[in-house]
């Protein structure tokens, strides 16, 4: 005892008539793409432009090879940064051996050590500067330097009348067996070492 509502069928005058709108709406957008078309072929437009000049087509082409070069350069360049981020926790090279406390300790005393040096360096230096110390004592009183130039000179003239008092002792009949015997000595080490 139940009803089926149904719709009225469209009827074929009405669905020629949607059919013929979309007709004229085909043939509108077929002249408009027509149009464009032209406008395109005859280079009018930005794309126009775009495929009728061989330059800015050479200019886009070298472009987007460029672009590419630098996009594979920028992901090489990334995978090295990326090598090297992760060497950086390596003990084998300065980074690594650096973020060792126990290592950074000692650097750390080492240039407190070179610091305190260098200041001591320093305070001697002025000391000279100021005509304290024996090391200005040394470099600069004239007597001392004389002094000194004297007892070099006597320990030149000394060393040559040892040498020939040595000398004088070799050809002396007295010592002359005990320098032969001391000669054969050393012949016979010399001849051992060999």
């Amino acid at each position: 005892n139940g009803y089926i509502q149904s719709k009225n069928k469209i009827s074929t005058d009405a669905m020629l008539a949607t059919l013929n709108k979309t007709n004229i709406n085909a043939a509108l957008l077929s002249v408009d793409l027509l149009k464009i078309s032209k406008e395109i072929m005859h280079g009018k437009g930005v794309i126009g432009t775009l495929i009728s000049d061989t330059i800015i087509a050479n200019n886009l082409k070298r472009t987007m090879k460029n672009l590419d070069a630098t996009t594979k350069g920028a992901a090489a360049t990334a995978k090295n940064l990326n090598k090297l981020v992760a060497s950086l926790n390596n003990n084998k090279n300065v980074i690594g051996v650096l973020k060792d406390t126990a290592v950074a300790n000692k650097i750390r005393n080492s240039l407190t050590n070179f610091e305190a040096t260098s200041a001591n360096l320093n305070k001697t230096i002025l000391n000279i500067k100021d005509g304290k110390g024996a090391l200005n004592y040394l470099s600069n009183d004239p007597k001392l330097v004389q002094r000194i130039d004297s007892t070099m000179l006597n320990i030149k003239e000394a060393t040559k009348n040892l040498n020939e008092d040595l000398e004088a002792l070799k050809h002396n009949w007295f010592f002359r067996g005990g320098i032969k015997k001391m000669e054969k000595a050393k012949a016979e080490a010399a001849e051992n070492k060999k």
